[in-house]
């Protein structure tokens, strides 16, 4: 199949991939503003006892804040890069997936050494981020414009 047509099943699966990817950010967004609204006070609830102090537990709500991406960008890229799958290209999100992981260890280690952990969870975000949006571009561009096989 040409970049320039699309089946009805290619057109289906466009449906089926924006409904997913609503259902699944909404969720994780939401599960982004628990942590945001009272991550803090549950970490301390759960870790705030015995020899971890207060100031660890927030270091982890911290951690957990800028690992959001993580999660965003986990599920979208794993709906985006199984929607390739289905369509039987498995080289396209695979090379991205590459390119993104190794350019990401350089990032990761720079923020690290600039930041320490909360430099390596915000540079960890920022890879699954940039991945799923990266897996994104492609398949839009795959599924874009494109006319039905009648």
């Amino acid at each position: 199949m040409s970049a320039a047509r699309a089946t009805h099943g290619d057109l289906a699966l466009r449906i089926r991939l924006r409904r997913s990817l609503t259902v699944v950010l909404l969720l994780s967004g939401l599960a982004t503003v628990v942590l945001v609204a009272m991550g803090y006070p549950l970490l301390l609830g759960v870790f705030g006892r015995g020899a971890v102090r207060p100031e660890q537990v927030r270091m982890l709500w911290v951690l957990l804040l800028l690992l959001t991406g993580v999660w965003l960008g986990g599920v979208a890229g794993l709906l985006l890069s199984s929607s390739f799958y289905v369509l039987g290209d498995t080289f396209t999100p695979a090379r991205i997936g590459v390119i993104g992981f190794t350019l990401a260890i350089g990032l990761k280690l720079v923020a690290f050494r600039a930041f320490g952990l909360p430099g390596l969870a915000a540079a960890a975000s920022a890879y699954y981020l940039m991945n799923a949006g990266l897996i994104g571009v492609a398949l839009g561009r795959r599924l874009r414009g494109a006319r039905v096989e009648t």
